[in-house]
Formats: structure tokens, C-alpha cells, sequence
């Protein structure tokens, strides 16, 4: 299960910021709701606090009591509806390479994003998930870095000749580990 900080500090948070945010996780599938320093300016060990602000703390009190009436049914939920698995690749190998630093980084964040919001559930996967057998287990992969190893790559270009379906960014998976033409994705993508 996923446990999201929804922190309620201030400065940085109004009772609007904080309500939007709190709501936002469960919608997304958080089971665990972790306050962090929840107390007030003159007992909080750490320089955040929720009593300055004009609300939060009222706020975070409404929310949980809300929270309190159907929680029994968040608690079994799933985030969206049953259907197609998919899949975003995290390369170890884009990693080294740095390609989720600057806009890649920004373009794969919001492409999480806008699949998360469209209801589509998304598993995160690694090279070692591709070349071990875990993507026969999908039906779409997202691909966002430049990088792939070759053994990650033709396990994907295999996988694609069975019927899998593959979605790139722009120049994903061009490059494997040695920061050479990524000879299996590039048949893949013609």
C-alpha cells in the first residue's frame, strides 16, 4: 500500500492547498495518510507548524472526520477500473546517463501524471523486469529514457513482435549502455 506525507506546515500550505492535496492522494490510491509534525507553533520540534495560517488546523480535523464515513470503502479500493496493465519503464541505465534531468524529466513526471488522472494504472518497472519475463505481464510499456541495455531493449523488441505495444518519448530508447545506437529498439521503431 502507498503512504503519502500530506503535510498541513506553514508556511507553504493554506487549508485549500492542503484539502486539495489530501483528496488528491486518496484518489490516486494512498491508504496511509502520514501528517508528519502535526502541533503548533510553540510545541513543534521542527520549524513547521499549523496554527498560523488561518485554518489548516481546522481544516485537517474536517477532512479526517469526512475521511472517517467511508473509509471502509477506500480501504478495498482500487484507483480505477480493471483493464489493460501497463508499464513505465524506470531504466537503471538512464539513470547513469542523467535522462530524466531537465524537460525528459518533466515530459515523464507529466506523463505519470496524465495517466494517473485518466485512471490508468501504471506499474513501474526496471530493465531487470523486462529481461526477466515480469512485461509478458503487460500490455503497454511507456518508455521515457534515451538509455535501455541491450538485454532490456531486445527483450522489449521480442515482447513487441508478440503483440505488446511500446510508447516512446522522443528518443527513447535510442541509446543503450554504452551510449551507442540501441541496435533491437531501433528496428522497433524503424
Amino acid at each position: 500500500p502507498i503512504m503519502q506525507y500530506v503535510m498541513a506546515h506553514y508556511p507553504g500550505n493554506t487549508p485549500t492547498s492542503w484539502r486539495r492535496q489530501f483528496y488528491g492522494d486518496l484518489a490516486h490510491g494512498v491508504k496511509y495518510i502520514h501528517l508528519y509534525v502535526f502541533a503548533g507553533s510553540q510545541s513543534s520540534p521542527a520549524g513547521d507548524y499549523v496554527d498560523a495560517d488561518g485554518g489548516t488546523f481546522e481544516q485537517v480535523l474536517r477532512a479526517t472526520h469526512e475521511l472517517g464515513q467511508w473509509d471502509d470503502i477506500l480501504a478495498d479500493s482500487v484507483p480505477h477500473a480493471a483493464g489493460v496493465k501497463v508499464a513505465l519503464l524506470f531504466s537503471e541505465t538512464g539513470d547513469i546517463f542523467l535522462d530524466t534531468y531537465g524537460t525528459a524529466g518533466a515530459a515523464k513526471r507529466s506523463l505519470y501524471v496524465a495517466l494517473v488522472h485518466s485512471q490508468v494504472a501504471i506499474d513501474v518497472v526496471t530493465e531487470d523486469d523486462l529481461v526477466d519475463g515480469t512485461l509478458q505481464e503487460y500490455a503497454v510499456l511507456y518508455l521515457c529514457h534515451a538509455h535501455v541495455n541491450d538485454a532490456a531493449s531486445t527483450a522489449v523488441a521480442d515482447w513487441v513482435k508478440a503483440g505488446g505495444t511500446v510508447v516512446s518519448s522522443v528518443v527513447g530508447g535510442m541509446r543503450n549502455q554504452l551510449n551507442q545506437t540501441n541496435a533491437a529498439l531501433s528496428t522497433v521503431f524503424g
